[in-house]
């Protein structure tokens, strides 16, 4: 064991070093790099004073299942380390949700860690990916067109509480070690399918490559390291943008990624339809291509894997959203939140109006100013109906207040996104990004209200924001 042993202890330390107290539950399949892993975790349990125990996920696809789990059984059994099992239909769940199975085997298997790991604050997960396992990601990945994110490959530490202290070990590492211990691990008979991509890499492609490029391996590890420092950068600033430009959670507003450079572009997408669908199961490098801003399809209805989008008026949101009615009541002058669509109010009172009160706008913050003494409290705000109409300060006739939403650029679905105020008897005085009612306006001489309204998407907002 001492082969791999002090070395491993190092990386165990390195990625988990307050270890002491944890518990770690080994995702077991019985195969050569999780017998590994449990054996050398197992090791180090006196030592380190952590909990060991193993978890089995049996994805009910191979005809040998049953034989694999009792094998997994009995292998722990037999080093007295507990075993937690769970089982699913995953070529049920597959049909059922039209991917295939690789990615939801994968995301069944995950879903059980997560749940795992979220039972105490002081559980991990460990998997027992390798060096070679990374290796034949990084060029699964790159044969299916994956960016920075998908190349970054296998991480050693992840965010969900799960580590992978055998990414520095190659499968050689491995199966020496095996041999000299004489460990025996159970054998997938589908490890030897030359029909799968992975087995072509392992047993084909990647020891021809090996052959003439010796140090491939660590190039690759090396070039991964990278690549993933690359796409969390990339990550922390997408999450940056997103957070500035999107509206109610799920609104892109016209222009807001314009003035970005296209891969920024790409991934505050991905990040946006990360949080639509809580995960990139299915979504491939088109889907998001298919949403870029220089797309020149510009589909108004796009069709992805979990989701469909909108696209009307520059604006994209979930093809099923539209936003709710809403009425609040201004009691007093102050400042108020509107939640349904994020917009912030502030009514502040003056003294006596200017000669020309004007309407005043800075990018999404509007203001006006309106009589004092024509305006009685409670103030209402509300979506915008069909019947509301106004006659606007310098106009002649009466608008109606949908036409004065269309021409703000909002499509039907999205036209509450733009508050109406109404006086105390509900009769519609001003709509942001126009000017208010005739009779409302601030008279010269007069006492006046102040009403800003801030937070909420202008025609501005189109330039986008600074990269």
């Amino acid at each position: 064991m001492e082969i791999l042993l002090p070395s491993f202890r190092d990386r165990l330390l390195q990625l988990l070093p307050d270890i002491h107290a944890t518990t770690i539950f080994v995702a077991f399949s019985g195969g050569k790099d999780s017998v590994t892993l449990l054996t050398l975790l197992s090791a180090l349990t006196s030592e380190l004073g952590f909990t060991l125990k193993a978890a089995y996920f049996n994805h009910g696809i191979r005809a040998d299942a049953p034989m694999e789990a009792e094998w997994v059984s009995r292998f722990c059994a037999d080093r007295s380390i507990p075993l937690l099992t769970e089982a699913a239909d995953i070529p049920a769940l597959a049909r059922r949700e039209g991917l295939n199975l690789e990615a939801i085997a994968s995301h069944a298997r995950y879903a059980f860690f997560s749940r795992l790991v979220n039972a105490a604050d002081a559980n991990w997960v460990a998997t027992g990916h390798t060096l070679s396992d990374q290796v034949e990601t990084f060029f699964m990945r790159l044969m299916r067109g994956s960016g920075t994110a998908g190349l970054s490959g296998i991480h050693p530490l992840r965010k969900k509480r799960i580590i992978r202290p055998l990414t520095i070990f190659s499968e050689a590492d491995v199966r020496a070690f095996l041999k000299r211990r004489a460990l025996r691990h159970y054998e997938d008979p589908s490890n030897h399918d030359r029909e799968l991509l992975r087995n072509r890499l392992r047993h084909e492609i990647l020891p021809a490559l090996r052959r003439h490029f010796p140090c491939m391996d660590q190039r690759i590890q090396d070039t991964t390291r990278i690549l993933k420092d690359e796409a969390d950068f990339l990550q922390i600033q997408a999450s940056r943008v997103l957070k500035q430009v999107i509206l109610q959670g799920c609104i892109l507003p016209p222009g807001s990624l314009d003035s970005l450079h296209p891969a920024l572009q790409r991934h505050v997408l991905r990040e946006y339809l990360r949080r639509l669908r809580g995960n990139l199961w299915g979504i491939s490098l088109a889907h998001i291509e298919a949403l870029m801003p220089s797309n020149s399809l510009r589909q108004q209805r796009l069709s992805l894997p979990g989701i469909s989008l909108a696209r009307k008026k520059g604006f994209l949101f979930p093809e099923d959203y539209s936003t709710p009615d809403y009425h609040h009541h201004l009691a007093a002058c102050g400042e108020y939140v509107i939640p349904e669509v994020s917009a912030h109010i502030r009514i502040v009172p003056g003294a006596k109006a200017a000669s020309a009160p004007s309407l005043r706008r800075d990018r999404s913050v509007f203001a006006i100013e309106v009589d004092a003494q024509s305006m009685r409290f409670p103030l209402r705000v509300r979506s915008p109906r069909s019947s509301d109409r106004y006659r606007k300060q310098g106009s002649g006739f009466s608008q109606r207040v949908v036409e004065m939403v269309r021409a703000a650029g909002l499509p039907p679905p999205l036209r509450s996104l733009r508050p109406l105020f109404c006086d105390a008897t509900d009769r519609p005085f001003w709509l942001p990004g126009h000017a208010p009612d005739a009779d409302a306006a601030a008279r010269t001489g007069h006492p006046f209200l102040e009403i800003q309204v801030s937070r909420i998407w202008s025609r501005d907002d189109r330039q986008g924001i600074d990269s």
